[in-house]
């Protein structure tokens, strides 16, 4: 606890006045013996007690109204974070003066009164030294004597730039007072400045004193992006002043006092903040000086920027929806809304006013011209007091093509009763001009691929496919199902149409024991059953791709001749996309592994019922096979975090690289700590760069570090000798064996079993370009060794290798791993980024893989991906008492709001609530219940007051005398 006026403590000294006047002005009694006095002695007891009451309450009143008199003209402050303490401490100070009232009173008791009193001065030290501590440690911490180190952390946050009614931003505000704090400051104190936005940036390496380079570091700052995220800040503000020469340090950051960014409630987050901070000498003090949030906000924001599908093509025009929110506190007119992808623009000018609160969804209609990645930015115009909300930028991924694997099952008949031509047919129409004009390209995005049921297990590779539909499939092999399964698993797509073919033994089978489908199909007969024309309920169709075709399209009046009884699966991952008229199901979906399965009752062909002919028919079957091809569409548009990871699709397919030849070849920079500069696939026979450099990024004369990676298979178990010829130095490796090689032809020998991948690495190091420097591999076989070497390691569930690749920005380039598992390609990042759009830089080793997400250049594929901003930043909102008191609870943290606050906190002393009204309050009470229970105390004891004495009559015993007399004759005395 902290006192703004220390001296006047001093009036606590009048708690003894009333106490010396009760010592110094006590009646004594005269003893006075009277025969019957043993009949008043009850009486007098009574009393005594009653007068000891009075006293101590009277005592106690008087001394307390001394006591908070006093701490109201002292105008206490309580520390952020320490209500706890100065509870306590008013709570013994109120005990002790209570406990001498009652040690006044009673005196003449020697042992009570001795007892009272040494409580009461155990009291008085505990709550005067918890009231002393704060404030000593405080100024003992923070003292202005002595140099020290100041870290000055600006909140360049996009709110920083909200102009108040003088004109001026909170930046610039915040700004001034730097300069006044610096130049106030003692010589010999050393400043860093740090500007706090999205991605925190130090102006200053290390603390500095030169006011000149200050001054001016700090004239030039301007606002970053993003919102401040103070955990970042500190953190780099640690790192800087670890580097200064001061043992004391400093903590200052200026802001407008907004509680998005200061992860409240993050214990983690604050954790290490404390441990970072910890590691400095002492225990450095952080004064948060809160410039004031404005009193009115006139804020229309972009709140989200969305697309009608997750895979978008060049085939047909996709819907983009905007919301704008007024996160504001006032009305406010938008002028239009401005729409800009591929270099085309469109503009929507109906938003007018909306009031605080409100929304209001602005949908474009964009047909994408090229595939690839292509950001698409919103922007409002509107000269609002925030500018930084009022756009914003999405990444679609535009695919070239989606190849999706139709199978037929009802091999035989006739095309146009086949249920998998209809549905080929309507992933990918082809329009009569085409027919007559002999035109065969086919511009939609989905590439269908028929094969009949029987030739499915010919099909050596699923993963190529985006999506698998089995139309009227009666039942599949053992292994083909296995291969399905994994498949889903994986994150692929299955649509199974259960018609007339379809055995409900072999469906049913694969819902009850490997949960595989969604429900199970009742039989009746030999053949689907179900009543005639039964149609579809309109208000029944839930499942999300297609739920705005039955509000807008004619999907509702789609009516079914034949269709199986169903039954749905009570599983927690199956739901229900569509119900007819009866109850029964139309089509369920489950859920598998990162997969989906999409499971039809009836069959979508002309015997089945109209469906077919509705004009929802086609964009229902587009729909749904985009659906289940989304979880291998990349998601380039991240949420804003301390680090991330950016998904670029499936791995590549283990057909594909079993079909590869030779080992991976990683090129670097002079060793093995350099840059990697290519990754390409080598033969590894007669692999020679005699007089050309060994790839176009390395100069002529560099020097060159090579790691070949990948696996040999052998034809038969044995050992094998194999050669490698060097003019540099190799080391190959194969699992328990390992060769160096030098300059000259060498033999290595190695036991290898059949069937199995066995890993081989290959080192190489030498000059790029010397006269007729090569390097190949052999073995003692006539077969060609390059047909048995992959570049793909063995690879069980769980492996990972990585790469090293590049986030490039307009601010330059940060590192960043590329990282290869059995699932996905992903680059991994653990530097925060600043919202906006930026590029990574793949290794082109896998530009086959990525060939629809960027383009190739310079030996990498660039891939466009977008981080979001912080959508807190555009509601303002100041943290709550509860929230301050957390933030004090993870450091020594002082949250100072005016100058005042923000001056003492910096010379140490306590910044918190302050308290004189707390005591003011009671002692008005105080006042006000002394004067009655002075009046009510003369009242009983009737000081003053005159009265008559009755005597009863002298001849006559009494009545009491009586009474006592007839008590002794029946022996009861």
């Amino acid at each position: 606890m902290f006192f703004l006026n220390p001296w006047l403590l001093l009036g606590l000294l009048g708690i003894s006045i009333p106490l010396f006047l009760h010592l110094f002005n006590r009646r004594k009694s005269s003893l006075i013996k009277w025969g019957a006095q043993m009949f008043l002695a009850a009486s007098l007891a009574e009393r005594r007690k009653r007068i000891m009451v009075e006293e101590i309450l009277l005592l106690a009143t008087r001394s307390l109204i001394f006591a908070f008199a006093a701490l109201a003209f002292a105008r206490p402050y309580a520390s952020q974070g320490n209500g706890v303490v100065w509870m306590a401490t008013a709570f013994a100070a109120l005990a002790a003066v209570v406990g001498a009232a009652f040690a006044a009173v009673s005196w003449s008791n020697r042992l009570l009164r001795k007892r009272i009193l040494i409580a009461v001065a155990a009291l008085a030290f505990f709550a005067g030294a918890t009231a002393a501590t704060d404030g000593i440690r405080n100024y003992i911490r923070a003292s202005r004597a002595g140099a020290k180190d100041v870290a000055i952390i600006l909140d360049a946050s996009s709110s920083m730039t909200i102009r108040n009614a003088d004109g001026k931003t909170a930046f610039e505000r915040a700004k001034e007072e730097i300069d006044d704090f610096i130049d106030s400051s003692p010589r010999n104190t050393a400043f860093s400045i740090i500007l706090g936005g999205a991605v925190p940036e130090a102006l200053t390496a290390n603390p500095i004193s030169d006011r000149k380079i200050l001054y001016r570091l700090l004239d030039e700052a301007r606002p970053l992006e993003g919102t401040f995220r103070a955990a970042d800040a500190l953190a780099l503000s640690a790192s800087v002043l670890t580097k200064g020469v001061n043992s004391t340090k400093q903590f200052v950051v200026f802001g407008d006092g907004q509680s998005a960014g200061w992860d409240i409630g993050d214990e983690q987050t604050w954790s290490y903040v404390k441990d970072v901070v910890g590691r400095l000498p002492g225990e450095p003090r952080i004064v948060w000086r809160t410039l004031g949030l404005p009193d009115k906000l006139r804020n229309l924001t972009v709140s989200s920027l969305s697309f009608s599908r997750d895979v978008i093509g060049t085939d047909r025009e996709v819907r983009i929806d905007a919301v704008v929110a007024n996160n504001g506190d006032e009305a406010a007119t938008a002028g239009a809304l401005v729409l800009s992808t591929e270099g085309r623009s469109y503009t929507d000018t109906t938003i007018g006013q909306l009031q605080p609160g409100e929304r209001r969804l602005v949908s474009f209609r964009h047909r994408f011209r090229k595939a690839g990645t292509h950001a698409v930015r919103a922007n409002l115009d509107i000269a609002d007091d925030l500018s930084g909300d009022n756009s914003m930028t999405q990444i679609a991924v535009v695919r070239p093509s989606m190849k999706v694997l139709v199978v037929e099952g009802a091999r035989g008949r006739r095309l146009s009763e086949r249920p998998g031509a209809f549905i080929a047919l309507s992933l990918a129409p082809v329009a009569e001009d085409s027919k007559a004009s002999g035109n065969s390209r086919n511009p939609f995005l989905v590439k269908p691929v028929v094969v009949d049921a029987v030739d499915l297990a010919s099909v050596e590779d699923f993963s190529e496919f985006s999506a698998i539909v089995l139309a009227d499939v009666a039942r599949l092999s053992t292994n083909v199902s296995s291969r399905l399964i994994d498949y889903v698993e994986m994150g692929g797509g299955i649509m199974a149409v259960c018609a007339g073919r379809s055995r409900p033994d072999f469906y049913n089978g694969l819902v009850d024991s490997d949960g595989v489908m969604a429900m199970p199909l009742r039989l009746e007969g030999d053949s689907p059953s179900g009543l005639d024309g039964i149609p579809v309920d309109p208000g029944a169709i839930s499942h999300a791709s297609i739920a705005l075709l039955a509000k807008e399209g004619d999907l509702g009046s789609a009516v079914f001749e034949q269709c199986w009884q169903t039954s749905v699966s009570d599983a927690p991952d199956v739901s229900v996309g569509a119900r007819l008229v009866d109850g029964n199901a139309l089509f369920a979906e489950r859920k598998l592994g990162r997969g989906r399965i999409i499971q039809f009752a009836a069959a979508l062909d002309p015997a089945s019922g109209n469906l077919i002919s509705r004009q929802s028919f086609l964009p229902m079957v587009h729909e749904l096979t985009y659906y289940l091809a989304r979880p291998v569409v990349p998601n380039l548009n991240l949420e804003l975090s301390s680090g991330g990871v950016l998904t670029l699709g499936g791995n590549v397919s283990e057909a594909k690289k079993m079909a590869m030849t030779g080992l991976r070849g990683l090129y670097y920079a002079n060793d093995k700590n350099g840059k990697l500069l290519a990754v390409s696939n080598d033969s590894m026979k007669d692999f020679a760069w005699r007089n050309e450099p060994i790839v176009k990024n390395y100069p002529s004369n560099g020097k060159v570090y090579a790691i070949w990676t990948g696996s040999l298979t052998v034809p038969r178990s044995g050992v094998y000798t194999f050669t490698v010829s060097t003019r540099g130095q190799a080391t190959i490796s194969f699992p328990k064996h390992k060769k160096h090689f030098g300059l000259r032809r060498s033999r290595i020998t190695v036991d290898l079993e059949a069937g199995v991948q066995h890993d081989v690495v290959i080192v190489y190091s030498g000059l790029n370009f010397i006269r007729g420097n090569y390097l190949s591999l052999s073995w003692n076989l006539r077969d060609n060794l390059l047909s048995r070497l992959s570049p793909v390691r063995k690879q069980d569930r769980g492996w990972v290798e990585s790469f090293p690749a590049e986030i490039i920005s307009q601010r330059g380039s940060l590192d960043a791993t590329l990282r290869v598992t059995d699932e996905a390609l992903s680059i991994h990042f653990p530097h925060r980024l600043a919202p906006g759009v930026y590029n990574a830089a793949v290794p082109a080793f896998f530009a086959p893989e990525l060939s629809s997400l960027g383009a190739l250049s310079n030996g990498f594929v660039n891939v466009l991906f977008n981080v979001a901003a912080d959508s807190s930043e555009s509601i303002l909102s100041a943290p709550t008492a509860d929230e301050v008191a957390f933030i004090s609870r993870q450091s020594d943290i002082a949250v100072a709001s005016t100058e005042e606050e923000f001056t003492r906190a910096i010379g140490g002393a306590s910044v918190g609530e302050e308290l004189w009204r707390r005591a003011a309050i009671p002692l008005l009470f105080l006042l006000v219940a002394e004067i009655f229970l002075t009046r009510w105390i003369t009242k009983q004891r009737r000081i003053g007051e005159e009265g008559s004495v009755n005597f009863e009559d002298g001849n006559k015993p009494s009545s009491r005398f009586a009474e006592i007399l007839e008590a002794m004759k029946g022996g009861k005395l």
